[in-house]
């Protein structure tokens, strides 16, 4: 990406804040729909667990940075699709996405 490009993106970003509108992600495409199970599997939730109570820990020996950033963007994309699904659902659908209650639950 060039710079000029940066600029431009950036100043697209800037006038959609001052509309007030959010930057929504889309929906997951039909190849990658099945992200969402992997999202609020057991073993998945597991280490995300894993490595933000090493990140809590005083000794600290056992995390790094980018493990840490890698942790909260899995979780912003958990938290943003449970939203999604949770805003397009009808009356008579059932919830599939949970990870609110299971990431909270220990699994």
């Amino acid at each position: 990406m060039t710079r000029i490009d940066q600029e431009a993106e950036e100043a697209q970003r800037k006038l959609k804040r001052q509309n007030g509108e959010d930057p929504a992600l889309p929906p997951f495409c039909p190849l990658f729909a099945s992200l969402g199970n992997i999202l609020q599997c057991d073993v998945l939730l597991g280490m995300l667990g894993a490595v933000l109570q090493w990140a809590m820990e005083p000794s600290g020996g056992h995390w790094s940075e980018s493990m840490l950033q890698r942790v909260l963007h899995l979780i912003g994309m958990a938290l943003l699709e449970e939203q999604q699904q949770l805003e397009n659902i009808g009356d008579d659908d059932e919830v599939t996405f949970n990870f609110t209650l299971k990431i909270s639950h220990g699994g």
